[in-house]
């Protein structure tokens, strides 16, 4: 049982430390950038821009619908 902990938590750390040092590549050497994908927490943020530009035009057009309309104003 120990053994297959040991090669477990091994095999971990090796992942690890090679997309660390493919990431330390592509930055130091190649000297680019590794591309970010999108991830379910960029929406949750609010860091998906269309979404967000989206909710913007949507709320100022109805800011310029209710303008003029003063009716439920006093509800």
């Amino acid at each position: 049982m120990k053994i297959f902990i040991f090669y477990s938590t091994s095999i971990f750390v090796i992942v690890f430390v090679v997309l660390i040092l493919m990431v330390a590549y592509k930055v130091l050497i190649k000297k680019e950038t590794p591309s970010n994908y999108y991830t379910p927490f960029d929406h949750i943020a609010g860091q998906a821009t269309n979404e967000f530009q989206e909710e913007n035009k949507e709320y100022e057009r109805e800011e310029q619908n209710d303008e003029g309309n003063d009716i439920d104003k006093n509800i």
